[in-house]
């Protein structure tokens, strides 16, 4: 997650990250909401049995999991592929950006590419956590 800042927004993307089967969660530590009584109470405790990576660096995180064969895709209104017909890897990450500034431009260089999710009636966007949630259900199978 790229400084995603409200604790609610992290709490819930946490719980559905578990309930989608992921196998764990970076968030960056500075610039984003910390895991904190809110985070763990927005997730309904799902924070105590995710693991949760807290990482100084973002961007070299994500390189280390492409370098251990990961695939990177960004969650952007503007992504390329739609996440219903995407073909997703069996390995992938997918990195959830700051609820109004989207991806660092820095974390979206390191993406291998972006995923969106096709809106209707003019909306642009919507909420990171259930976008998040979303994309998860679809990169799962």
């Amino acid at each position: 997650m790229d400084q995603v800042q409200h604790p609610k927004n992290l709490g819930l993307l946490i719980r559905t990250a578990l309930g989608a089967g992921v196998a764990g969660v970076l968030v960056c530590e500075r610039g984003g909401a910390l895991l904190d009584d809110d985070v763990l109470r927005a997730s309904a405790g799902a924070a105590l049995r995710m693991p949760v990576a807290p990482c100084k660096n973002l961007s070299q995180a994500l390189r280390k999991a492409k370098a251990a064969g990961f695939w990177v895709y960004a969650l952007e209104a503007s992504g390329r592929h739609d996440v219903f017909s995407f073909d997703w890897p069996g390995r992938c990450v997918l990195v959830v950006g700051n609820e109004s500034k989207g991806l660092r431009p820095g974390v979206r260089k390191v993406c291998d590419d972006a995923v969106s999710i096709p809106l209707e009636n003019g909306l642009d966007s919507l909420n990171a956590a259930v976008a998040a949630g979303i994309a998860l259900f679809q990169a799962r199978g």
